[in-house]
C-alpha cells in the first residue's frame, strides 16, 4: 500500500515490482441502503487483496468519478471527464517516474471507463502497459449469478455486505420500480430501453427512472456469502492477469 510506505520503502518497492494497481470509483448514491462510497470502497478492497497476493504496489484509491446522471441525489460528487483524465494522467506519469511500467486500473464505476480507456491508450504510446477492469462486469462474466442487472442491486449490495457489513442498512433496502415511458418501451437501466425487443439507448438521469436511486435486482436478496464468492473469484482472476507483460520488440 503506497500510502503506508516511507519514501525509502517506496524506492525499494519499485525495484521489486513495476506493476501499480490503481483503484478507482465514485462518490454517488446506490439506493437508501448503501453507502455513497460503494464504488471506491469495493474497488479499493479488491486492489488491496490483489496486491497482497501479487506483491504489486497499490496506489491510493481515487474516490471520485464521472457521474452527472446521479446528481439529483444528495452527497453525489461529479467530476468532469476532461478533469478526471488529466488527474489520472498526472498520477500515472508521476508513478512512471518512480518505476511503474504497468498499471492495473480496478474500476468500481462505469462512468470512469471511457476516461480510463483514454488514459490507457495514451500511456501505451509511451511504452506503458495498462489494463482496465470493471470489477462488476468481470464478476458477471465469471458467473452469471453475479451479473449486476442495474445499480445497487444484488451483486453490488452483496459485495458491500461481505466487505463492509456495517455500512449496509438492509432494513432500508427497497426494490426499484422503474418508470415506463410508453406501454411498449421497457426501462432496463439509466440509458438502456427495449422497444419491441429491440435495444435502444436513451440517456436519462437516474431520478428520471427511479426514486430510490437503486434499480435492477431486488437488493433485499443480497447476501454476504454471495459477495465473498464474487470478490474472491475476481481477486483470483486479477492475480493471474497481473502476470501479463509486454513482449520485447524484435531486434
Amino acid at each position: 500500500m503506497l500510502q503506508n510506505m516511507s519514501w525509502t520503502k517506496a524506492e525499494e518497492a519499485f525495484k521489486q515490482s513495476d506493476l501499480v494497481i490503481l483503484p478507482t470509483g465514485s462518490c454517488e448514491e446506490h439506493g437508501p441502503h448503501m453507502p455513497l462510497g460503494t464504488d471506491f470502497l469495493v474497488a479499493g478492497e479488491i486492489a488491496r487483496r490483489v496486491g497482497e497476493k501479487t506483491g504489486a504496489i497499490v496506489a491510493p484509491t481515487v474516490p471520485y468519478g464521472h457521474c452527472p446522471w446521479h446528481m439529483d441525489f444528495p452527497g453525489t460528487v461529479n467530476i468532469d471527464q476532461d478533469v478526471l483524465y488529466g488527474y489520472y494522467m498526472q498520477i500515472c506519469e508521476a508513478l512512471v517516474k518512480w518505476g511503474a511500467a504497468r498499471f492495473m486500473f480496478i474500476n468500481g464505476h462505469g462512468g470512469n471507463t471511457p476516461v480510463l480507456d483514454r488514459v490507457s491508450m495514451k500511456l501505451r504510446s509511451k511504452g506503458v502497459l495498462c489494463c482496465v477492469v470493471d470489477w462488476w462486469t468481470l464478476a458477471g462474466t465469471l458467473n452469471s449469478a453475479w451479473v449486476e442487472r442495474g445499480h445497487g442491486g444484488v451483486p453490488e449490495t452483496s459485495a458491500v455486505l461481505a466487505l463492509f457489513p456495517g455500512l449496509v442498512d438492509m432494513e432500508a433496502a427497497k426494490p426499484a420500480q422503474p418508470k415506463r415511458f410508453s406501454p411498449q418501451l421497457e426501462t432496463q437501466s439509466i440509458n438502456k430501453f427495449g422497444f419491441r425487443n429491440v435495444p435502444v439507448k436513451i440517456w436519462m438521469r437516474t431520478r428520471d427512472i427511479v426514486e430510490v436511486g437503486n434499480f435492477g435486482d431486488d437488493p433485499r436478496l443480497a447476501t454476504a456469502a454471495l459477495g465473498e464468492s464474487e470478490i474472491g473469484a475476481v481477486v483470483e482472476f486479477l492475480s493471474e492477469l497481473s502476470r501479463i507483460r509486454l513482449q520485447p520488440d524484435p531486434a
